[in-house]
């Protein structure tokens, strides 16, 4: 899937939005700027862990908002969450989104979609993705 699609497939049952600055609070952030603009913050919070990263020692901020449907207007303004340039060596060259992570949730707290953006991951809830088999 490509990235319009992901933001497609998920957007009607997506219910929050977590955005994780990876390396601390950053005021000046773009993305978390628009998000606060855009949508309601339920909360925010200091973390170690989040959606595919455990990183002990390290205090990244988690913003978590309830979806707004202009905020998908706004993600779907980006080339992508990120783009993998090679395999080997493992590359990945981030967008303009830059390395905050984000997740999505529907209203259960089941996890949509999330990014572990700096290293270039992403992973789809599998009630998604059918087998072409």
């Amino acid at each position: 899937m490509q990235y319009l699609d992901i933001l497609n497939t998920i957007r009607n049952e997506t219910e929050k939005i977590i955005i994780v600055q990876i390396d601390g609070e950053d005021k000046t952030d773009p993305i978390v700027n628009t998000a606060k603009e855009m949508m309601t913050l339920e909360k925010r919070e200091i973390v170690s862990e989040w959606y595919g990263t455990f990183a002990p020692g390290r205090s990244a901020m988690k913003y978590t908002f309830l979806k707004k449907r202009e905020f998908f207007g706004y993600l779907s303004s980006f080339e992508s969450f990120f783009i993998v340039e090679s395999e080997n060596p493992y590359e990945v060259r981030t967008t303009d989104f830059g390395f905050d992570d984000i997740a999505f949730l529907d209203r259960n707290g089941e996890l949509l979609f999330f990014t572990t953006t700096h290293e270039g991951y992403a992973n789809l809830n599998k009630k998604y993705i059918t087998d072409s088999n």
